[in-house]
Order: structure tokens, then sequence, then C-alpha cells
């Protein structure tokens, strides 16, 4: 499938998706995985590394790492490590409380594109982070993230009731050096399917974003990338239990 790689540039590749593990830091009111600080299953990086070979050789080139928090999975840099030797691209999506010095060190030279999770204005991030202290933490790494020289972006999720953030949410992109703003449309799946029944965006409401993120992005040409996921992508992937 025709997409936009970490450049930005139009190429071919074929993605899969890796929960290794479902404990976290947080517990989001919007979590898809239902991961939390309670969660200990993880699953055998061995067994990670060989469906990523056989992968490679189906001709699958690009992987994203999420959970649970990635930076919690102890296998994490084994994981990427291998990988990189089968020449794939390599992403995380993580909520960037843990993005310290030590962490990025690690990463650099096997990351190709580190997703930051961002949920509107402090007030609302928090709230659907269910952390008092999660926008703020998560912005003080950004100096190291920057730093590094990792390329970056922000995933924010869009409600029935929050697009009208999603101006601070592209400025606050821009301020901080991100290449790239995925906006992914909230699921009725996970925690959300508990905590969040009444904030599911209609098809109105994405509609809107829908066109508002295609102008911006034409608008930002050349500043941000901005994706909007509509649609279900054709994604491989491997959850723990």
């Amino acid at each position: 499938m025709k997409n936009k790689n970490i450049a930005g540039s139009s190429d071919e590749f074929r993605s899969i998706q890796i929960h290794p593990s479902r404990l976290c830091n947080l517990s989001c009111l919007h979590c898809y995985s239902s991961s939390s600080p309670k969660e200990r299953g993880a699953l055998d990086v061995a067994l990670l590394s060989n469906a990523l070979s056989d992968a490679a050789g189906e001709g699958f080139n690009y992987v994203n790492i999420s959970g649970g928090e990635p930076l919690l999975y102890q296998s994490l840099d084994t994981l990427l490590r291998h990988a990189k030797d089968n020449d794939y691209k390599t992403a995380i999506t993580t909520n960037g409380m843990l993005l310290d010095e030590r962490r990025l060190e690690m990463l650099d030279s096997i990351i190709d594109l580190i997703a930051v999770s961002l949920d509107g204005v402090p007030d609302s991030h928090n709230r659907m982070r269910n952390s008092e202290i999660a926008f703020d933490k998560m912005s003080s790494n950004l100096d190291h993230l920057r730093h590094s020289k990792i390329p970056f972006g922000f995933i924010f999720t869009l409600t029935q009731y929050n697009l009208h953030e999603l101006d601070w949410v592209i400025d606050f992109a821009i301020e901080q050096g991100a290449t790239l703003l995925q906006i992914h449309p909230l699921a009725d799946i996970g925690f959300a399917s508990k905590q969040l029944i009444d904030e599911f965006p209609d098809r109105t409401e994405s509609a809107y974003a829908y066109m508002y993120s295609g102008t911006m992005s034409q608008k930002l040409k050349g500043k941000l990338i901005i994706q909007f996921d509509y649609e279900e992508n054709r994604v491989r992937s491997f959850h723990a239990t």
C-alpha cells in the first residue's frame, strides 16, 4: 500500500504492529489494549524476532512497537536491533513520560521514528491519561528528544469534543520540532468502550476533522506532515496476553 514514510516521501511499505507487553505506567481512559501498571504478561523476544524474520521474507518492512508502554519492555533494544538487521524501518509509540537521556541513548541508531501521544491541551491530555502529571512529564522530556536528533511526531486521539483543540496541537507540534502529526479517531475498544462511551467521534465530526487536516496539511507543507487515520490499514499484529 502507498503511504508516507518518515521523511515524508511517497514510498511503498508493509507494516507490522507489535504489542510485546500490556505493562504501562499509566491507565489511560482511551487505551485500546487496556494496558495499565497492573499488567505483567509479555511476549518472549525470541518469538517476536522470529516473527519479524518470517514477515521480512513476506515483504514486510516497517514495524511499530507499542503496548503498553514499549519503554517498559525489557528486551526492546534487542527487538529493535533485530528489526534493523532485517532491514525494517522502526518506530515506537510512547506516552513520552519515560523518554529520558539514558533511554534515548539506547534507542539511537535502532529507531527511525518516535511517536509521542498528545491528547490536546494540558488539562485534556491529563484527563485522558488519567494522571495530573502526564503532560508536564512528557513535555519536559521533549528537549532531550530534540537533542537526540531522532525524528519524532505526535499522535492525537480525536473525540467527539476535542476538534477545537487541534489548532493548539498543531502549533505545539511545530514549536517542539515534530515532523509528523497523526490524527487517530477514538476507537470503541479497550478501556474506551466502558469509560468514554459518549465520546466516539460521529461521521460528521470525523468528516470535519478529515477536511481540516487536509487543509492544514497543504498549508503546512514542508513544516509538518499531517496524517488522518480514518480507514483501517492492513496491519498484522502480535499481542501480549
